[in-house]
C-alpha cells in the first residue's frame, strides 16, 4: 500500500510540474507570438505560430 501511495504521489507531482511548465510555455511564448502575429507588421504569421505550438 505504501509503495502504491508513493507512486501515485510521484505521478501527481510530475503532472503538477507538467501543468506549470505548460503555463510558462503559453504565457512566455505562445501568447507573445500570437500578439506579434496580430500586429500591423508581423514578424511571424499565425500559421507559423500554430505550426510551432501545434499540440499546446
Amino acid at each position: 500500500m505504501r509503495k502504491r501511495n508513493s507512486i501515485v504521489f510521484k505521478l501527481f507531482e510530475s503532472e503538477e510540474e507538467y501543468v506549470q511548465q505548460l503555463f510558462i510555455l503559453v504565457s512566455c511564448f505562445l501568447r507573445p507570438f500570437r500578439m506579434i502575429a496580430s500586429s500591423k507588421k508581423p514578424l511571424i504569421r499565425h500559421e507559423d505560430v500554430n505550426s510551432i505550438f501545434l499540440n499546446v
